[in-house]
């Protein structure tokens, strides 16, 4: 929920420790956030300090769409609270490659990381359950002359083609493309 988070703190080189609170969560499916409302956003006693970013989360790694759906929140009061101004001008981004900043900057990126992975995982297995409910998809690979292992290989391959369309197994597209893999299945072809 919005307004729920969670209680952290970074230990910078200097052997202090500083508190700071957020929350990571993902909108619903097919509801993409815009770019710029993607990642976290870090405000500093009630005010923005950096807009929202995704930090260092790798393009590469697997569920990076995930990304499309992230709305974090980062509220550390500390950073207003130094010597040294570490807000830009603007208030839209911070000096990140200070000492002060890089521990909460890298533990940030892991939770953005690790949040991912996790959503991914569970939209995964919403896909195959939606996959296997869904009376196309059953009608499909049920009527067709495959064996049981070319069943479970339909069946992944459907939740596969599912998970690359933003309405699942809605589309037209999701349907002419699993008629074709179930197709080449039961004719050999596919292998």
């Amino acid at each position: 929920p919005v307004e729920d988070f969670v209680d952290a703190s970074i230990n910078t080189d200097d052997g202090k420790t500083y508190d700071f609170k957020y929350r990571l969560r993902f909108v619903e499916d097919r509801k993409a956030l815009a770019g710029s409302e993607r990642g976290v956003r870090v405000y500093a006693h009630k005010r923005l300090a950096a807009a929202s970013s995704l930090l260092n989360a790798n393009t590469n790694m697997h569920g990076f769409r995930m990304t499309d759906y992230l709305d974090g929140v980062v509220i550390a009061d500390f950073i207003d609270d130094q010597p040294n101004d570490y807000v830009a001008t603007d208030r839209q981004s911070l000096r990140w490659d200070s000492p002060l900043l890089s521990p909460l900057y890298d533990f940030l990126s892991t939770e953005i990381k690790d949040a991912c992975y996790a959503r991914q995982a569970a939209r995964d297995g919403e896909k195959e359950d939606e996959v296997k409910s869904d009376e196309f998809t059953k009608n499909l690979i049920g009527s067709a002359e495959l064996s049981s292992p070319e069943k479970k290989v339909a069946y992944k391959m459907a939740t596969a083609i599912s998970s690359l369309e933003k309405q699942g197994t809605a589309t037209d597209r999701y349907k002419t493309q699993l008629k074709e893999v179930v197709k080449g299945l039961s004719q050999g072809d596919l292998f």
